[in-house]
């Protein structure tokens, strides 16, 4: 498989116009792939059970070093970095002349080639098109504000609005007109007025997706810690399924 080249449109390049920029220096970045043992397949996944995460890891880290040498040795340039993940070697990065990227295109041990910057051209400013508006969640929390009240309890709202925006800051200005609007004041039954009152945004989350699915699609996500319980745990290697492999490797 080829590599996927990516960050050429952002300096108004293809693979083909990269070369007349002839002797130019562009820096790139070379990725390795993800090791197959990441997200396994369920025969790899019940075979990883049988070992020991230590040696999980030392399977991971080998395939990285492995396919790393392969890399070095089919790159066709001498001077090079080397970029690590988790303390493992992960690509290489270099600047190159710009009528030689195109020899990345066919590296059989490369997953990405990343196109970082060329000298003398500025990035474009990325303009989305509102058909290209990716859905984002935000979340605020509003307070009930009843005329005159200074004591007892107060019901407040933790609320999440879905906007379709070009990026953050929009999805933030789209929802902050829809709080206004959220904020009308009413008068209740007893005489009083009272209003949801607006007080702070406390997330942003950009889901990616620009249609809602029926078949489901995620449209916030939080990552908390708590404390571990026995209820908690998981022991997949103790599970019905590991049993059963493990019957089955023993007969063979």
């Amino acid at each position: 498989m080829k590599p996927v080249v990516v960050g050429l449109d952002s300096f108004g390049l293809t693979k083909s116009t990269v070369r007349r920029l002839k002797d130019t220096p562009v820096t790139v970045e070379v990725h390795l792939f993800t090791p197959p043992y990441v997200y396994p397949s369920p025969s790899q996944f019940q075979k990883l059970l049988l070992i020991t995460p230590q040696e999980r890891s030392r399977l991971v880290r080998e395939w990285r070093v492995q396919t790393h040498r392969k890399l070095r040795e089919e790159f066709p340039f001498d001077e090079y970095k080397i970029t690590y993940f988790n303390r493992a070697p992960a690509g290489l990065r270099a600047t190159i002349p710009a009528r030689d990227v195109e020899k990345l295109f066919k590296l059989r041990y490369a997953d990405v080639v990343d196109i970082l910057s060329v000298k003398g051209i500025r990035k474009k400013k990325v303009i989305v098109k509102p058909e290209d508006y990716c859905f984002y969640a935000v979340r605020a929390l509003f307070a009930i504000q009843i005329e005159g009240q200074t004591s007892g309890l107060q019901t407040y709202e933790d609320r999440i609005l879905l906007v379709k925006a070009a990026d953050k800051r929009h999805a933030v200005r789209l929802a902050k007109r829809e709080f206004r609007d959220y904020e009308q004041i009413s008068l209740r039954t007893t005489g009083y007025f009272w209003r949801w009152h607006f007080e702070r945004i406390t997330d942003v989350w950009g889901t990616s997706y620009n249609s809602i699915g029926c078949e489901g699609t995620e449209v916030y996500s939080k990552l908390q810690d708590r404390r571990m319980k026995p209820e908690y745990e998981w022991h997949p290697a103790k599970s019905p399924q590991a049993s059963s492999s493990k019957r089955k490797n023993s007969k063979s």
